[in-house]
């Protein structure tokens, strides 16, 4: 998955640091029984300095591989 360069709330050009778009491998949630479940997962977490929005960019399906 490439690294994103817009804000998806905004559309504004996101600061390329490391402080306001991080990568990561693995992604934290919780099953309907509140059970923390952890699923390897390529992603970004990006904090746009324009709108303040702040979230996680999950891949599509094309972008991801199963085995």
């Amino acid at each position: 998955m490439a690294k994103p360069l817009f804000c998806p709330n905004c559309g504004v050009k996101l600061i390329d640091e490391d402080f306001y778009v991080k990568s990561f491998t693995s992604y934290e949630t919780k099953d309907r029984n509140n059970n923390v479940v952890v699923i390897d997962l390529n992603g970004w977490g990006c904090e746009c300095a324009s709108c303040n929005w702040e979230g996680d960019i999950l891949p599509y399906d094309e972008d991801t591989e199963y085995n």
